[in-house]
């Protein structure tokens, strides 16, 4: 924001990590952290991965689940004066190597949904756009709404309906 006022910043680029000793930090405690530390006017939006593999967006049943650390990074950025600014889902997916095409594209769609309802939500991106491997367990490379052959998965049909 320094150099230049008029750019758009976003913060973050939170992952829905747990507190695990000193290998990650939950984006509740961090986005308290960046306050306490002086990061209030130096910001726009914060950034949000709100992934979790095991259940879907909305299912925010439990203290760790990226809904509820999404409604607990708001309520911090409302706490510091911030409850004009938008939270930006900037990467949300589901892999292939941990369901099948049908669940990834429900687990997509659910997440569109929801996300539209929060009145603090911003722009949101499905990440990303092709499998590198597709077949593969590695998460990374299945985790494309296209095949590695650029033929679309259902998720694809849902992204493009949604958009």
């Amino acid at each position: 924001k320094g150099a230049d006022p008029g750019a758009t910043v976003i913060a973050g680029g939170f992952a829905p990590y747990i507190d695990f000793f000193s290998l990650s930090i939950n984006p509740i405690k961090f986005t308290e952290q960046m306050y306490a530390a002086g990061a209030k006017g130096s910001f726009d939006a914060l950034a949000f991965h709100p992934y979790l593999f095991r259940a879907k967006f909305s299912d925010g049943d439990f203290p760790d689940s990226p809904m509820n650390l999404t409604k607990g990074i708001r309520q911090t950025m409302v706490n510091n004066g911030d409850g004009g600014k938008k939270i930006w889902a900037t990467e949300y997916g589901m892999p292939n190597s941990a369901v099948d095409e049908a669940t990834q594209a429900d687990y997509i769609r659910d997440f569109l949904a929801k996300w539209r309802t929060l009145p603090y939500a911003g722009p949101s991106y499905i990440y990303t756009t092709r499998d590198r491997v597709t077949g593969s367990s590695n998460p990374e490379e299945s985790i494309g709404v296209y095949r590695s052959d650029w033929t679309p998965k259902p998720a694809q049909a849902v992204v493009k309906s949604m958009a």
